[in-house]
Parts: C-alpha cells; structure tokens; sequence
C-alpha cells in the first residue's frame, strides 16, 4: 500500500489519512504497519489518536500499536486516557503493551 501511494504521487497528509482510514478495514493491519515505520507530525499523531475512541476494538487496538512507536509524553497521556476508558480485554492488554513501548527508558 504503502509502495503504490507513493508511486502514484500521492501527497504525504492524504497518503497518511488513506492509511489511517485503512484502520477499520481488511487491511486495517498492513495499513498500522506501515504508519508505525513513518516518522508521523503532530496533526497526523492527533489523527491516529482520534481512532482510540472508535466503536471498533480493531481499530482501537491498531491505533494503541501504532502510537506506541511515537512515543512521547502526549502519546502517553493520550495512551492512559484510552486505557481509563477501555472495556475491551484485548485491546486494554494492546494498550498497556504501547505504554511499555512508548515509555522513556530508564538507563542503568
């Protein structure tokens, strides 16, 4: 997907919200794959930050991956408000898994 948006010329922010809309279909985990390698701004972290709200636990759990290779202190916050808010077991477990992830790691 990734490869074909990108020889078709497609512009960075559509490209990113093609991929984002992506989330809730068949290719919703190609699509969380792909945004998890891209270095995404702030507009785009907020879009993928939208779908932890979303009706489908899917979608949920793919944004939770996603954001969890951002990282950061807004990520996180947005992380825990969305694991405050979760009655899903698998996405909860995706969640507390991006926290992990998305945390600063302390030096020895």
């Amino acid at each position: 997907m990734h490869y074909a948006l990108a020889r078709l010329g497609v512009q960075r922010d559509l490209h990113i919200t093609l991929l984002v809309n992506a989330l809730p279909s068949d290719l919703g985990d190609a699509a969380a794959e792909l945004i998890g390698i891209i270095d995404l701004g702030g507009e785009e972290i907020e879009l993928v930050s939208k779908r932890l709200s979303s009706p489908d636990p899917d979608t949920r759990r793919r944004a939770a991956k996603i954001l969890a290779n951002v990282g950061g202190s807004a990520v996180l916050d947005r992380l825990w408000n969305a694991l405050a808010d979760e009655d899903n077991v698998d996405v909860r477990k995706e969640i507390r898994k991006a926290i992990r992830e998305a945390s600063p790691k302390k030096k020895e």
